[in-house]
């Protein structure tokens, strides 16, 4: 599966310049200690340090919407060593994409694998492949503007 991700990441990268718009990326990542505030869970204790890498290319653009293809990255791993935390998540997909002044809607479906790294008990599956369609936003705004 690795292989197939790479691949199809090196295709992509090496359509002639000429065809894309932009190359948006974005990341973010979170450390978080003692995440679950109710005591006795297996969180409770916890450290967690989660995050995306997301590299992106515009094709076109259709009236405010921008046709976009892309790779990402998903990771989390914790300290209590719990089997949904502990994992790896690489991606490619296509989305349509509506950018605002302060924020952005995506529509897209995207190739998923998901690799436990620890936590894993005898017997559970340890990887999947699996596609996702999905929608999501982000908006972000300052009171004081």
């Amino acid at each position: 599966m690795k292989k197939a991700i790479l691949a199809v990441l090196l295709a992509v990268t090496s359509v002639t310049a000429s065809a894309q718009l932009a190359m948006p990326g974005s990341s973010w990542s979170e450390l978080t200690y003692n995440p679950s505030p109710i005591r006795g869970t297996p969180e409770d204790g916890n450290i967690i340090f989660q995050g995306s890498i997301q590299q992106g290319i515009d094709w076109s653009k259709h009236g405010a919407w921008t046709f976009n293809t892309f790779a990402q990255l998903n990771y989390v791993a914790d300290k209590n060593e719990l089997f949904y935390n502990n994992k790896l998540s690489p991606m490619i997909g296509v989305k349509l994409r509506r950018d605002f002044d302060r924020g952005v809607i995506d529509v897209g479906v995207r190739l998923v694998h998901v690799n436990h790294f620890k936590g894993v008990s005898e017997g559970q599956p340890r990887s999947g492949t699996g596609v996702q369609a999905y929608a999501g936003y982000w908006f972000g705004w300052n009171l004081k503007k």
